[in-house]
């Protein structure tokens, strides 16, 4: 018996046809990784829907693409943290928290107080003409239904729960590396940059530069409150003034008129609130009192309780951020 090891002949349009039958999200798995490919052809729905303001706010953190200095030497600080809360119906920056320090429970609730309590600023219209300019107020306000943020160790501990519970808001931590939870505040980190950020002296344009002769760090000139105003500027004036989409509302538009159907909750006692969103932590209960961080606390109520509680007795105790 004869065997014929020659290959068989196969046209291109065969091929063609069999790589048309190829999944293509095994496809994309096989080239790029799971990550790319749960991203680009995962099937999922069309997202969340909202039919009024503060039902639904999203709070994402951003490694701002630029330098800055220090106001007095002049020698480079590094890039800041950039926390945002944004309203999910609207589009509207509710509020931020701007800091050198890494993402954490703190920033988290620093940025939902300047979120939840008024603004007292207002900018004009026209520099130049400042008398005769209109004045735009930031009017953003209120304890929102649902927050959104990631779900981190340092975001699901040290009083983000226990701060929602106190002021009724719902928390949902979104799985890791799925930024399509937070579609709304991820798509205005991609406009800030684009659109403000990189236009400023300092930027590393999000991307290495090597290859231009260009180093961010070497051109860096803002300071840490010019960089805050500008971005403080920006978002009043700017972004929560333009419209998201063709045909639609401004985004400050849609919220005060969402308000006006459903009035917004807001804190009833400023002493209440503050406890609410500060960090609660832990200690054991000493003679001395108690000590945290070097600092040690003491008064005649504490005496008393440590008189009155067992060996070993820990305190639960509020820390502002």
């Amino acid at each position: 018996m004869t065997v014929n090891l020659e290959p068989l002949a196969m046209s291109r349009e065969t091929v063609r046809q069999v790589a048309l039958g190829v999944d293509r999200y095994e496809l994309m798995r096989a080239r790029f990784g799971r990550q790319a490919a749960d991203l680009k052809r995962k099937p999922r729905s069309a997202g969340v829907t909202t039919v009024r303001a503060l039902e639904r706010v999203e709070v994402d953190h951003f490694l701002c693409d630029v330098h800055l200095v220090d106001e007095k030497t002049g020698s480079r600080l590094g890039r800041p943290w950039l926390t945002l809360v944004i309203d999910h119906y609207s589009g509207l920056v509710l509020g931020y928290h701007l800091s050198f320090a890494p993402p954490s429970a703190a920033s988290v609730l620093a940025a939902l107080r300047h979120a939840i309590l008024p603004k007292e600023l207002s900018f004009d219209v026209n520099e130049a003409k400042q008398d005769q300019s209109p004045q735009v107020r930031w009017q953003a306000f209120g304890i929102p239904d649902l927050v959104v943020v990631d779900n981190g160790l340092d975001l699901t501990s040290n009083g983000v729960r226990e701060a929602c519970l106190a002021l009724g808001i719902d928390i949902l931590f979104t799985p890791p590396r799925s930024p399509w939870y937070k579609g709304v505040v991820e798509r205005f980190g991609r406009t800030l940059n684009s659109r403000f950020i990189h236009w400023t002296p300092g930027t590393t344009l999000g991307k290495a530069t090597s290859d231009r002769n260009y180093d961010g760090a070497e051109h860096a000139a803002l300071t840490f409150d010019a960089f805050k105003q500008l971005l403080e500027r920006y978002i009043v004036t700017i972004h929560n003034k333009t419209p998201r989409r063709t045909g639609t509302k401004a985004p400050d538009r849609l919220f005060l008129e969402s308000c006006q159907r459903w009035p917004v909750r807001i804190p009833t006692s400023q002493a209440e609130f503050d406890a609410a969103v500060a960090l609660e932590f832990t200690h054991k209960l000493q003679q001395s009192g108690l000590k945290w961080l070097g600092l040690q606390y003491q008064n005649e109520q504490l005496g008393a309780l440590w008189n009155r509680s067992p060996a070993g007795t820990r305190l639960s105790f509020k820390v502002n951020p």
